[in-house]
């Protein structure tokens, strides 16, 4: 079967290209991973969020808990897990409350770099990897990573609290609830102060350590558990992973930290951690450390990440990991979520003021978390094929008029989803001059060529041309390879009435007319006739 493409794959116009089509292959589905981490600070409380599809209140709280029980009702081109903020499950009375030390104090917060400088410095300062900061109990694993979690993370959402340990079976309503976060009031049951905080790099942290695979036993990195297993995820190098971080704030561990609340407007601490999960290094063989053979992945051109291809080598076996930032609620810092989003890879953050907004910006995060082959010489859809879907050194053909030229099909480098055919270009020339007419070429793409062709059978060397003065016939009388040429002019036009006779030329041909061909005349032509005792239209009355 063959197919015919225009100029949308590189060609010029009026230049076409003949393609074998590609031969058929199974397409393997590699589902992405997501852990969102959803803000459990007191400020979730506010109530500014609006009206939801789940029918609770417009808490900014109860708004992320819609958006939760919505997740596990419907995305199923992802797995899903769950995190907040460091809590723990109060058993006794239904409530979620801060986890021992969270808000880290001045020793356990780690958000200060080395040699107490104020504040994060540039972690263009700083060789890659970086350490690791933010609050050590800054998060809390709630649904790990697995398609068969889904009831878990619906219970998270579903509106009514049941117990603490009981996942409630498919179907059934009851589990912890997302909504059952500490007001931060510091009144309501055994809330502590330090429910009001917003650690954001301490929750990256603990993201971090999951995939790590160091919060193994407890919860093992679904690279090695995956869909809960027990077995290596067959996919790990190449399968999305990603963080999304939906939060109302800016960072914040602890007022006992010298740093204190809100120091940096770019949040570089969680930055820095998000980076660091843009080249994860897995603890593979479980021995608490990631530093092992096959373990250490490596950053070949120093951009933060491991994804590119470098100087012929292929950064694309480190394991992928890419953060999102969900900004939620009014006055949310755009400058904090966009450092976080830049350094996790992932551009700039989404902003968001209520559960359409949300969902808008998860679609497009799971949008843009398909696995979908390019032209690159990579196995971007992980199916074990690269290129496969572009034919690559498949012939083609690329023609112009009569010409044509043959290649292969070859990534476009300036567009990777598209391949081009690497044929040399088809110029259209002339075909009149001695050498033109010679050369065993159709120069002028009209399907003759040399001395068949029209443009050089009436030349002298195509010929037996017998010179004679050059007339206006669309002839090369007098044999020097030219037609018409010379200013052959003749008179033209009368001298009846207003007319006055003048002279036309003869126009210089570049092929063989059937007869020659004249310009305008000179002289004055009549027009209509008129009451003015002039002969206007040159007829004699």
């Amino acid at each position: 079967m063959k197919k015919m493409l225009r100029s949308a794959i590189g060609l010029a116009a009026g230049s076409w290209i003949t393609l074998a089509s590609a031969p058929a292959h199974s397409q393997t589905i590699i589902k992405p991973h997501f852990l969102m981490i959803v803000d459990s600070s007191g400020s979730m409380r506010a109530t500014d969020a609006g009206a939801n599809s789940c029918g609770y209140d417009p808490s900014r709280i109860s708004v992320a808990a819609c958006v939760v029980r919505n997740l596990a009702d419907g995305f199923g081109d992802g797995i899903w897990g769950m995190m907040t903020y460091g809590l723990t499950c109060n058993a006794a009375v239904p409530h979620l409350r801060a986890g021992p030390g969270f808000g880290c104090g001045t020793s356990g917060c780690l958000y200060a770099f080395p040699g107490a400088i104020p504040g994060p410095n540039p972690m263009a300062n700083m060789g890659f990897p970086f350490p690791w900061y933010g609050c050590n109990d800054g998060g809390s694993l709630w649904v790990p990573l697995a398609d068969s979690q889904q009831p878990l993370l619906r219970a998270w959402g579903d509106g009514t609290w049941s117990s603490c340990t009981t996942t409630p079976p498919a179907g059934a309503s009851g589990g912890p609830e997302l909504r059952y976060v500490p007001p931060g009031d510091n009144v309501n049951w055994e809330e502590s102060a330090n429910t009001r905080y917003t650690p954001m790099a301490g929750s990256l942290r603990h993201a971090g350590n999951y995939l790590r695979n160091l919060l193994a036993p407890t919860n093992r990195s679904p690279y090695l558990n995956f869909n809960g297993t027990g077995a290596p995820d067959p996919f790990g190098r190449c399968r999305p992973m990603n963080v999304i971080l939906l939060t109302d704030g800016e960072e914040c561990c602890s007022t006992s930290n010298a740093l204190g609340c809100n120091l940096s407007s770019t949040s570089t601490g969680a930055a820095i951690n998000a980076r660091n999960l843009g080249c994860l290094r897995v603890d593979l063989n479980g021995d608490g450390d990631t530093t092992d053979a096959g373990e250490f992945n490596q950053d070949l051109n120093n951009d933060g990440d491991c994804y590119d291809v470098v100087a012929g080598a292929n950064e694309q076996s480190a394991f992928r990991t890419r953060t999102y930032v969900i900004g939620f609620g009014t006055g949310v810092s755009t400058a904090s979520i966009n450092a976080i989003a830049a350094a996790g890879g992932t551009g700039t953050g989404f902003v968001a003021t209520n559960e359409a907004t949300i969902s808008r910006a998860i679609a497009d995060i799971v949008a843009r978390s398909q696995l979908v082959e390019l032209c690159n010489g990579i196995d971007d859809d992980c199916d074990g094929l690269i290129d496969e879907d572009f034919n690559i050194g498949g012939a083609c053909t690329v023609t112009n008029m009569a010409c044509s030229s043959p290649g292969v099909f070859a990534c476009n480098p300036a567009d990777q989803t598209q391949a081009i055919c690497n044929a040399p270009p088809i110029v259209i020339g002339a075909e009149m001059t001695q050498a033109q007419c010679t050369d065993g070429r159709d120069n002028d793409c009209d399907g003759a060529t040399d001395c068949a062709d029209p443009a050089c059978a009436t030349q002298a060397f195509c010929s037996s041309c017998t010179p004679t003065a050059e007339v206006c016939d669309g002839r090369d009388n007098d044999c020097d390879g030219q037609i018409d040429e010379g200013m052959i002019t003749r008179p033209c036009g009368s001298t009846i009435g207003v007319c006055r006779a003048g002279t036309e030329t003869c126009v210089q041909q570049m092929t063989p007319q059937p007869m020659g061909t004249w310009g305008a005349c000179t002289g004055v032509t009549g027009g209509a006739e008129v009451c003015d005792g002039l002969d206007n239209n040159c007829n004699g009355v």
